[in-house]
């Protein structure tokens, strides 16, 4: 599923004043000729498909991984797969435990619309009324979640050119 996205090789894990940093290489900053990591940028590191989530600082000779949260889940010597903020965000709701249901869109004073999580089309009481919500609260159109959460297809991921609509034409 990870087999085109950038890998961080784990050299070493340190705790300082400022937390705990990850410091290695990565195979590609880049994932089909577009910028997917950069210095000072929000990611993800994957495990098991358990998303860490951090910053990314570049260093002399190598990247360090700011996480958010320590974690003990990764181990020097191994590999895994990075993942820009954006689209980390939305892979890992993919993969998130919840429970979705149908639903129908209800406007109120204070939400006259919503947007998909994946593709960012409107749900209002003109497009898309009919979308799926998960027990958190988050929602997708009925034709990202069918192309993409239920089969968890990362075909969604494109770039400013496209929507998940097009790539899937």
């Amino acid at each position: 599923m990870f087999e085109d996205f950038p890998v961080f090789s784990l050299v070493r894990i340190s705790t300082d004043e400022d937390g705990q940093n990850l410091f290695g290489h990565l195979s590609s900053t880049t994932r089909d000729k577009h910028k997917w990591i950069d210095d000072n940028w929000a990611g993800f590191l994957i495990d098991s498909f358990q998303f860490i989530y951090g910053r990314w600082s570049k260093a002399e000779d190598g990247w360090f991984f700011w996480p958010e949260e320590p974690t003990d889940l990764l181990v020097e010597g191994r590999d895994y797969v990075a993942i820009d903020g954006f689209w980390g965000e939305r892979i890992e709701l993919m993969f998130a435990p919840f429970t979705w249901s149908s639903a129908i869109f209800a406007l109120s004073d204070s939400n006259r619309h919503d947007h998909c999580f994946y593709c960012w089309a409107t749900i209002s009481d003109e497009q898309n009324t009919e979308h799926m919500k998960s027990n958190s609260g988050e929602v997708a159109c009925v034709n990202c979640f069918e192309g993409f959460v239920e089969s968890k297809s990362l075909d969604f991921i494109c770039y400013p050119a496209q929507t998940p609509y097009e790539l899937k034409l």
